[in-house]
């Protein structure tokens, strides 16, 4: 990336992959924080926190332009923030101290307050620019009146404080009541006792305010786990016989029933409960659900000894058969698989972050097949017809719809190598929506400007460029990926497929059209 500096921007070296920072800064001095780029043509900003956006600036004069401690201008414009403002540059400064600021914008006053990820300037109606000062981090004042952080105005001077002469006299607010103390929930200590011990400590765990601890959790693997190894324990305690701890464990399991797909340990747990109960039928459901799930242990499942007493020796001949005939398949999707997600996804789409695993666990933890791989398996003897179309329908409908498409958690190194993997995997898929690399190109886009501040920091040498970002050549090269698969479609499809890619910053940017 090309090394800039405040005082002298060099911006003839800027390109598409190796664009100009111009300077990074804090509109607020609160949360929000803003890098600005040249790239050879267009000036454009982004966000450093979620969920990260971009804007361009083609309004933005590069030879007039200038840095600030708040953002950038030229001769005609300011930009604070993401936010474009047509005014003079005498027209347009930053006030106050301990981060608590305002803008004077022609003879008005803005405050700047962050909303939902934006920094949105909110003007402070009636306030005097010429008179409006910040007194500390909690006050400000004009001629008439005193305000609060973010602008709001508590009062008149002649009106509601006569005699104040200082914000430092004003009453301070009364006290907010004090609230009852919000449950505990976090995750639980395990003791280092004996294993009736710690299946109690888990158990209750679960019992007290659950359903405060599920909204919390859900989302977080170690939910999951620490309800694997309850069941775990539950199936140690048990010893094949004991029922009532066998019950006391199936209570516990059935709560997450709906999602054992996300781990399918729990299936096997449960199948070894249900066996010491002799329920068979349960016992050989749940081996048929794990088998399902692409439980990579089914072995070790049908092997439980508790298993093999409780059914007969036909059930587990047939269960064996099937498991040894999925082998292969362990690494991809199953319809069983979809319909356990599709089954608790509307529910959840009231908590973006429990949604978004979800959906991220579905895609992106087994491979997808091919067209030519589901007509192999459609045309093999004996083959279920009905379960292959099907499957081969749903994964038409994810390829298209879902696959690639967001990649907002790429931020997770496991994931970010998971998915590049899936890209080299996925892009001449034919289901696949050639958008999907696109988003991928973003991603990667995005991932060089979130990492921009720390390579000029510590990799660059007093005046010395860096080389061109790896990640803005791989976003370049995806585009042009793109383009060129676009080029061999109809041209309804191109322009519906080019329309979707449009909505994708790194693509407007470079972009051949």
């Amino acid at each position: 990336m090309a090394k800039s500096k405040k005082s002298t921007l060099d911006l003839s070296v800027a390109t598409f992959v190796d664009p100009v920072r111009l300077t990074t800064v804090k509109p607020s001095s609160r949360e929000l924080d803003f890098s600005y780029f040249y790239n050879g043509k267009v000036v454009y900003s982004y966000c450093h926190q979620f969920p990260w956006r971009f804007h361009r600036f083609p309004e933005l004069n590069p030879e007039t332009l200038k840095t600030t401690t708040w953002g950038i201008r030229d001769d005609n414009y300011a930009v604070i923030g993401q936010q474009l403002i047509k005014v003079k540059p005498r027209r347009c400064r930053r006030i106050g101290k301990y981060a608590h600021f305002y803008f004077l914008v022609d003879d008005q006053v803005f405050s700047p307050n962050e909303v939902d990820g934006e920094l949105a300037l909110e003007l402070v109606p009636d306030a005097d620019a010429r008179s409006f000062k910040v007194h500390d981090e909690l006050y400000a004042e004009d001629a008439n009146a005193y305000y609060r952080l973010g602008g709001r105005r508590i009062g008149s001077k002649t009106e509601d404080f006569p005699g104040v002469s200082s914000p430092d006299d004003l009453t301070p607010p009364a006290p907010k009541p004090a609230q009852q103390p919000k449950p505990d929930t976090w995750f639980p200590q395990i003791p280092d006792g004996n294993a009736l011990e710690r299946f109690e400590c888990i158990q209750q765990w679960f019992d007290r305010d659950f359903s405060l601890k599920w909204q919390r959790h859900r989302s977080a693997p170690r939910l999951y786990q620490l309800l694997n190894f309850g069941l775990q324990l539950c199936c140690e305690i048990s010893e094949d016989t004991n029922i009532t701890m066998a019950d006391r464990g199936i209570r516990l399991y059935e709560r997450f029933k709906d999602y054992a797909w996300l781990m399918p340990e729990l299936v096997h747990n449960a199948a070894c409960l249900y066996a010491i109960q002799n329920k068979a039928d349960l016992v050989a459901s749940c081996c048929e659900e794990a088998l399902g799930y692409r439980y990579e242990n089914s072995d070790a499942l049908l092997a439980e000894p508790v298993i093999k007493a409780c059914l007969s020796v036909e059930v587990l001949k047939n269960l064996q058969r099937r498991a040894n005939a999925q082998q292969p398949h362990t690494p991809y999707i199953s319809l069983e698989l979809i319909e356990a997600y599709e089954k608790v996804a509307d529910e959840a789409k009231n908590d973006a972050a429990f949604s978004n695993m979800l959906e991220r666990h579905i895609l992106y933890t087994w491979l997808y097949y091919s067209s030519d791989e589901l007509r192999h398996f459609t045309a093999q003897e004996k083959a279920d017809q009905t379960y292959w179309k099907k499957l081969e329908e749903k994964i038409y409908w994810y390829m298209q719809n879902l696959m690639l498409l967001d990649l907002k958690f790429m931020v997770m190194p496991d994931v970010r190598q998971r998915i590049q993997s899936l890209i080299d995997a996925y892009y001449q898929h034919p289901y696949l929506n050639p958008v999907a690399i696109v988003s991928v190109a973003h991603d990667l886009f995005r991932m060089f400007h979130s990492e921009a501040n720390w390579q000029e920091t510590f990799l660059s040498e007093q005046g010395k460029r860096l080389p061109p970002s790896k990640r803005m050549l791989q976003s370049e090269a995806l585009i042009k990926l793109f383009e060129k698969q676009l080029s061999k479609l109809p041209k309804a499809q191109q322009q519906q497929y080019k329309a979707q890619a449009e909505t994708y910053f790194a693509y407007l940017l470079m972009s051949s059209s």
